[in-house]
C-alpha cells in the first residue's frame, strides 16, 4: 500500500511548479524519491504500507515503511 501525507502531496506540488513542468515534471519529482523504495519493498515478502512524508519529499528523512504483521 502507498500512501502519500497530504504535507508530501504539496511538497511534490512545489517542486514541479518550482521546475515549471507538467504531468512529466510531476512523475520525475514522485520517481526520484521513490527510486529507492522500488528495489527494496518487493523483497519484503510480508507487504505492507509505505507512507510518503514532507521530509521524505524533501530528501531530509527517508519515508516509513510499516511491514504487516505474519
Amino acid at each position: 500500500e502507498l500512501y502519500f501525507e497530504d504535507e508530501a502531496l504539496e511538497a511534490i506540488a512545489e517542486k514541479t511548479l518550482e521546475a515549471k513542468t507538467g504531468a512529466r515534471g510531476l512523475r520525475s519529482v514522485i520517481e526520484k524519491f521513490l527510486l529507492e523504495y522500488m528495489y527494496e519493498i518487493p523483497q519484503n515478502r510480508n507487504g505492507g504500507r509505505l507512507i510518503i512524508t514532507k521530509a521524505a519529499v524533501d530528501g531530509t528523512e527517508k519515508a516509513i515503511f510499516e511491514e504487516n504483521e505474519l
